[in-house]
């Protein structure tokens, strides 16, 4: 059994799409395996679909069902906005402010 990390960054970058939607799970459920915080940083994310907006609310459930932390750390582009309002996922009243989506954070913090 490896030991657990506090915190862990998962950097995706390119495009998040159903091409990669295997290998982005992977990633996330293995960062999600080793520690007990989870912060996936987008800035570099060229295109998201809905795949991706998949993986990210059945990785938040797994994470909230295991008492760990996932958030997403998003560079303002609007990418990931964009395709959650597309899909009917953003609440217009939410209880942080421009996202209705409970684990995404604006702006970087590393």
């Amino acid at each position: 059994m490896r030991p657990v990390e506090p915190h862990q960054y998962v950097h995706l970058k390119g495009p998040l799409t159903v091409p990669y939607a295997d290998s982005i799970y992977a990633s996330v459920l293995e960062a999600l395996g080793s520690a007990e915080a989870v912060t996936l940083d987008l800035s570099a994310a060229t295109n998201i679909d809905v795949s991706f907006l998949q993986i990210l609310v059945a990785a938040n459930k797994s994470a909230i069902r295991s008492n760990k932390s996932l958030k997403v750390a998003v560079s303002g582009s609007g990418i990931l906005e964009s395709e959650a309002a597309r899909c009917g996922l953003l609440d217009p009243i939410s209880s942080n402010g421009a996202h209705g989506l409970p684990c995404v954070e604006v702006g970087m913090s590393q």
